[in-house]
């Protein structure tokens, strides 16, 4: 009710009416008060429960410093023991200062291997040995981690006192990560590259980046699609028509014989395997990307599978640690083989995209054709690129394990391309012979319009003329005077002037 002043709410209202606004006033004021009071409980809970709250992020922030100054103690302690190899601090001066100069000849070393690391790592990239180069530079980080475990020890002081290029020495190496990581997303765009150096492309980006083979599997298709599309770029034009054409089917098949053959794993199909000797090959076949990262990472069962084996020479080998000589590559996660179920989806994905790609790049070259025959020279450059390919791989094997229905490479891509472009040519020819005789006939229906003769046979075959009779009939014999007959042996025809032209 709006504010009424007293003395008008006396002269405008009965004393009943007056009556039910003080009570409807009183009501009011009651339960303002009350909510008065619950919002002022709800409040004080809540306080409350912020200061508990208070307390516990106290408590816990206390019991994570206390736990981190435990683990610094403990690398601290861990750190003397590595240096010191296990021995105590109550040694002989003899025997100390021999682990000492162990020590330093470890470190220098070590030093002198991570020096000659970059121009190891160049020659692993400049060969296309992206898996080596990749495992060379992790040995790289790993010296480097080693020989700065503890930033605030004495021992590191003292290794940049005695080796002043160690500060600088990494600033030449980490770039190299950059540079292996471009130089394998490369590699997989181009599809010459065979299964081994796409399998260690693949196996180096995992490493580098700590990915999945689900990872790298989505970059591989991506990869492609953008290998696909660059086939139907400007800066290929100067290759022909059917040499573009057999580089995208040829792409593509490729890519179809790569993904069975590196990603494709049988682990979901032994129970549906037997001991028929054609599937155990299918299977050697297949599954390279985990195979390859297996023998990346697994420890070495002798001197000659160690990394550094065949480039290990000079003295300073022997104060390498095990550690160094030993090395391996380690990911944080288990490697798991793609599901059957993901690799379907996935391929079938790709190839969506890759067909409508392939009809608006394959359609636009297929415009520059403009006779039958040049489209059978490509469809024959066709048939025998991909009667090649079958025999490389078993197709059937490849499109049952990674596709969920089989695949025609001509029939999906190719073949509604020729026959639009058949159809088109042929429309076109008829087109253009249709306008032909059209317009010839105009032009005759002109010309006999234009001429009397031609519309009135009868005065045209009743009125002399003077070609009526040749000079040289009277003296030419019957045989030859039908050929050599004037315009009276036309006339007998009813062929007028314009249909003798």
């Amino acid at each position: 009710m709006e504010k009424i002043d007293t003395s008008t709410l006396f002269e405008q209202y009965t004393v009943e009416e007056i009556r039910q606004v003080e009570r409807n006033t009183r009501a009011d004021i009651e339960k303002k008060k009350e909510d008065l009071r619950q919002m002022v409980g709800e409040r004080y809970r809540e306080l409350i429960e912020a200061a508990d709250t208070i307390t516990d992020m106290k408590l816990c922030s206390d019991q994570i410093v206390k736990s981190v100054k435990d683990m610094q103690n403990y690398c601290a302690t861990l750190q003397r023991t590595h240096l010191s190899k296990g021995i105590g601090n109550s040694i002989r001066p003899q025997v100390k200062d021999r682990m000492s100069k162990s020590s330093f000849y470890s470190v220098a070393s070590q030093i002198k291997l991570l020096l000659d690391m970059p121009e190891k790592i160049w020659s692993a990239i400049e060969n296309r040995q992206h898996l080596r180069g990749t495992q060379l530079y992790l040995l790289a980080c790993h010296i480097m981690n080693s020989l700065q475990l503890d930033a605030a020890s004495q021992q590191s002081t003292q290794l940049l006192t005695w080796f002043p290029i160690l500060s600088r020495q990494w600033a030449a190496i980490s770039h190299f990560k950059a540079s292996i990581l471009q130089s394998c997303r490369n590699m997989l765009k181009n599809s010459v590259m065979s299964d081994e150096d796409i399998s260690e492309a693949l196996c180096s980006i995992i490493l580098l980046e700590d990915s999945s083979p689900r990872q790298v599997f989505k970059e591989f298709l991506l990869a492609r699609k953008t290998a696909v599309q660059q086939c139907f770029q400007t800066a290929q034009h100067g290759a022909s028509i059917k040499q573009q054409v057999c580089n995208v089917v040829q792409l593509i098949s490729t890519t179809i014989q790569q993904i069975y053959t590196i990603f494709y794993s049988d682990q979901d199909d032994k129970s549906e395997k037997t001991t028929d000797l054609k599937n155990h090959n299918d299977s050697s076949k297949s599954d390279h990307l985990l195979k390859t990262l297996n023998s990346v990472t697994t420890l070495p069962q002798n001197d000659a599978e160690h990394l550094l084996a065949k480039e290990l020479s000079g003295s300073f080998v022997k104060h390498l640690p095990t550690s160094i000589t030993g090395f391996r590559p380690s990911l944080r996660t288990a490697a798991v083989a793609i599901s059957a179920k993901h690799l379907h989806q996935s391929v079938d994905e790709w190839i969506e995209t890759c067909v409508q790609d392939v009809h608006t790049g394959v359609g636009r070259l297929f415009n520059y054709i403009n006779t039958i025959k040049g489209l059978t020279a490509i469809r024959d450059a066709l048939w025998e690129l991909l009667t090649q390919d079958e025999d490389v791989v078993d197709w059937k094997v490849a499109c049952k394990h990674i596709m969920s229905q089989p695949l025609s490479l001509w029939g999906e891509f190719i073949r509604p391309l020729f026959l639009n472009r058949a159809q088109a040519i042929l429309q076109d020819d008829l087109d253009k012979t249709t306008s032909t005789i059209q317009t010839a006939t105009n032009q005759v229906i002109q010309e006999i319009n234009s001429n009397p003769d031609e519309r009135d046979i009868a005065a045209f075959v009743w009125t002399e003329s003077v070609n009526d009779m040749p000079n040289t009939a009277v003296w030419t014999a019957g045989a030859t005077q039908k050929a050599e007959a004037g315009g009276l042996y036309m006339k007998t025809r009813a062929f007028t002037n314009q249909v003798q032209k």
